[in-house]
C-alpha cells in the first residue's frame, strides 16, 4: 500500500488577470489514484501583481494500491460581483461531489493517464452546484500524472513549481493576461500491508457521504446506497434508499456514545450504529459517515429508524464473502424487494448455524422511504 500526500506551500502572482485592481483567485481540484480520490476546495484568496500567498494548511492525503497519482487543478478570477464555495458544509460538499465524480469516470481503476483528462471536466459542474464558473476567466488549467518507484522503502519526493501564463480576451486598452506559479510537493511511502485494503472501506464510506448530499439537496433527511450502479448512455447512477424527515431521526451522536468504533473501519461503524439504535429503543440505523468536531468531541452524523419504518430479520446469507461491502448490501436489497420491502441494509451482525449462515438485516417498510437512482456522474459532451 502507498500512502502519497500532497502538501501545497503558496501560491505566486506575477501578473493578474484583472486590469485595474486584484485578483480574486479561486481554486479547485482533485488528486486521485486508481482507488482513492479527494476533491480539493480552497478558499478565495485576494491577490495583486508580485504577492504570493501561503498555502501550508492544505494537505491531502490518499491511499494507493500503485505508486502513481494525477492531480489536476483548475482556478478562476471570479468577477467583482461573484461569490466563492465559502460555507464548510458546503465545501464539504464540493468536495465530496469532485470525489465521487472521478471515482465514477469509465476506466477509472485502470491507466491514470487515461482518465486525467476527464477528470479535469468534472470539476466545473460540481462547483456550478454552488457558484457559477466561468471559463472564460480561467488563471489554471494543470494535469499532471506523477510515478513513483516501486515498493521503494525510502520515502520519495518531487517537489513541483508550475507556470501558468494566458492571454485572455482583449480589453478596449489591450490584452489581458494573467500569469501564475503554484507550488507544492507530492510525498509517497511504501508500507507492507496484509488482508483487505483500506480503501474497499473508504470507497464505501466515500458512497455512503455522497449519497447523503444527494439526499438532502432533493430535500430528504438522509439515505444510503444499495450499491446497485447503472449506466445510461454517458451517465452513471446509483441506487439509493432515501427517508424524509417524517420517517426517520437524525442525531449527531458522540462518538463515545457509539464506543469509540475505529473511523475508518466501515463495518464497526455500522455495528455501533446497529447496537445504540436498540439501546434507544430504535430498530436500527445507519452512519451517513459524516463526522464533526464542536469542541466537544466528536460526533457522528447517525440516520435512526423505528418499528413504523423497519423491521430487523436474520436473512440467508449463501456463500456471501462477508469482507464484500458492496455484495452484503446488494443481497440484503434484493431479499427485502422479493419480500414486499422498499429496501434494506446490513447491520454487519451475522451468525453460522447449521443450517446455513445469516445476516443481520433492517428492512424498510414500503411507505417510510423512496428509492432513487441518483446521477453520480454527467457524461461528458
Amino acid at each position: 500500500m502507498y500512502i502519497i500526500r500532497i502538501s501545497f506551500k503558496r501560491v505566486n502572482c506575477i501578473d493578474t488577470e484583472s486590469l485595474f485592481s486584484s485578483d480574486k483567485f479561486a481554486m479547485a481540484g482533485t488528486v486521485f489514484s486508481g482507488n482513492d480520490s479527494k476533491g480539493m476546495i480552497f478558499d478565495l484568496i485576494r491577490i495583486n501583481d508580485g504577492e504570493s500567498r501561503d498555502l501550508s494548511s492544505y494537505v491531502f492525503e490518499l491511499h494507493s494500491e500503485e505508486p502513481s497519482i494525477g492531480v489536476v487543478l483548475k482556478a478562476l478570477d471570479l468577477d467583482e460581483n461573484k461569490g466563492w464555495i465559502e460555507n464548510k458544509a458546503d465545501i464539504l460538499k464540493a468536495a465530496e461531489g469532485i470525489s465521487t465524480a472521478v471515482k465514477f469516470i469509465p476506466g477509472y481503476g485502470l491507466a491514470i493517464s487515461s482518465i486525467i483528462d476527464t477528470a479535469a471536466t468534472v470539476i466545473p459542474p460540481i462547483i456550478d452546484k454552488f457558484v457559477e464558473w466561468d471559463n472564460d476567466d480561467e488563471l489554471i488549467d494543470y494535469k499532471h500524472v506523477f510515478d513513483f518507484v516501486p515498493l521503494s522503502l525510502d520515502k520519495q519526493t518531487i517537489p513541483v513549481t508550475f507556470n501558468a501564463r494566458y492571454g485572455n480576451e482583449l480589453s478596449p486598452i489591450g490584452f489581458s493576461n494573467s500569469n501564475y506559479s503554484v507550488e507544492f510537493e507530492v510525498e509517497c511511502n511504501w508500507e507492507a500491508s496484509f488482508g483487505p485494503s483500506i480503501t474497499i472501506d473508504e470507497d464505501a464510506m466515500s458512497t455512503f457521504r455522497a449519497i447523503n448530499v444527494k439526499a438532502t439537496e432533493a430535500g430528504f433527511k438522509g439515505g444510503y446506497p444499495n450499491f446497485y450502479k447503472a449506466i445510461y448512455g454517458n451517465n452513471t447512477y446509483f441506487g439509493s434508499i432515501n427517508f424524509l424527515e417524517s420517517n426517520c431521526l437524525f442525531r449527531d451522536i458522540p462518538i463515545n456514545e457509539l464506543g469509540n468504533p475505529p473511523l475508518n473501519d466501515f463495518a464497526q461503524r455500522m455495528k455501533a450504529v446497529q447496537d445504540y439504535a436498540v439501546k434507544n429503543g430504535f430498530v436500527g440505523g445507519f452512519p451517513t459517515y459524516f463526522i464533526a468536531d464542536y469542541h466537544h468531541g466528536i460526533v457522528c452524523g447517525t440516520i435512526l429508524l423505528n418499528s413504523n419504518q423497519a423491521e430487523w430479520r436474520d436473512i440467508p446469507y449463501g456463500e456471501i464473502d462477508l469482507k464484500d461491502i458492496g455484495a452484503r448490501f446488494r443481497a440484503t436489497h434484493d431479499y427485502a424487494i422479493n419480500n414486499g420491502f422498499r429496501g434494506g441494509f446490513p447491520n454487519f451482525y451475522h451468525a453460522d448455524y447449521p443450517t446455513g449462515r445469516v445476516g443481520g438485516s433492517i428492512l424498510i417498510k414500503l411507505g417510510a422511504a423512496e428509492w432513487r437512482d441518483d446521477l453520480m456522474l454527467e457524461g461528458v459532451r
